[in-house]
């Protein structure tokens, strides 16, 4: 595919947003259901779709390559439409909390476990 193409890809997931980048690998995922991210792509977009007071729980197994960086960003979240994730082997801490749009968090998988490196808005407990 080449930059900037847009695919749909349907699994247990409502709907997977797959943007496929320009070299292997670059690429993000826009969420907008419960379930398991790919614990592999660099760039994980959330989007609540369903509006009120409803909140999406998300968790995160291990990644498969020591060293691995990963960017979460909240493209639709607001007070009381939460998205939760909950990272295995989140050093630390057991939860990320976003409640607004634009939020973010960048993890890095170090030693077997999920190494918070920083969050904008986002809370991390």
């Amino acid at each position: 595919m080449s930059r900037g193409v847009v695919t749909d890809k349907v699994n247990k997931f409502d709907k997977v947003q797959l943007i496929q980048g320009g070299t292997a690998g670059e690429r993000s995922i826009l969420y907008d259901a419960d379930g398991a991210i790919d614990p592999n792509c660099p760039l994980v977009r959330f989007k609540n779709p369903t509006g009120g007071d409803a909140s999406l729980a998300m968790t995160l197994a291990d990644a498969r390559h020591p060293g691995f960086t990963m960017t979460l960003i909240a493209e639709d979240a607001a007070v009381g439409e939460d998205i939760v994730l909950t990272p295995a082997n989140f050093l630390g801490f057991t939860t990320i909390t976003f409640d607004g749009d634009g939020q973010s968090a960048i993890l890095k998988f170090v030693n077997g476990n999920w190494v918070a490196l920083g969050a904008v808005g986002a809370t991390i407990a």
